[in-house]
């Protein structure tokens, strides 16, 4: 099952998010927070802009920010994160095909996924244009 991520959720993504941290944003020198991700997850579900895969728990999620494009009135919804624990990654699709229908139901217009530069880029790179999408930005990252 597919459903908007709720608060009552918390205690199932916080782990989720976790292993998300684990495989992809600890080598940029990113601390882990638990606090300030709780806050990021109970934002996402008062703004609707999370949805979460269900099997016997929580395995998958996809958050983002509804933004507007600054140079016209486009909606977008601005992928912040996509997880999949590794074992349900098979139905990952889903929850992105999911997300990518949740968006056009609620008016949005464009969605911009990212992917980390450190995990299968050649293979993503692949799936993103076979899903229909291009690269828009390329992003340059440095701890001060």
């Amino acid at each position: 099952m597919i459903r908007l991520g709720v608060k009552e959720d918390m205690s199932e993504l916080l782990p989720l998010v976790k292993s998300f941290y684990d495989e992809s944003l600890k080598n940029y020198g990113f601390d882990f927070n638990e606090e300030a991700l709780k806050s990021v997850i109970e934002s996402h579900c008062e703004n609707n802009s999370g949805l979460v895969m269900v099997e016997d728990r929580i395995v998958g999620v996809i958050a983002g920010n509804f933004i507007q494009f600054p140079t016209s009135n486009i909606k977008i919804f601005q992928e912040v994160i996509w997880y999949v624990l590794p074992e349900y990654r098979k139905n990952g699709l889903r929850l992105f095909k999911e997300t990518e229908k949740y968006c056009k139901a609620i008016g949005i217009q464009a969605v911009i996924m990212g992917n980390m530069a450190n995990l299968n880029n050649d293979k993503m790179d692949r799936f993103y244009k076979s899903q229909g999408y291009s690269t828009l930005e390329v992003q340059w990252i440095k701890m001060l």
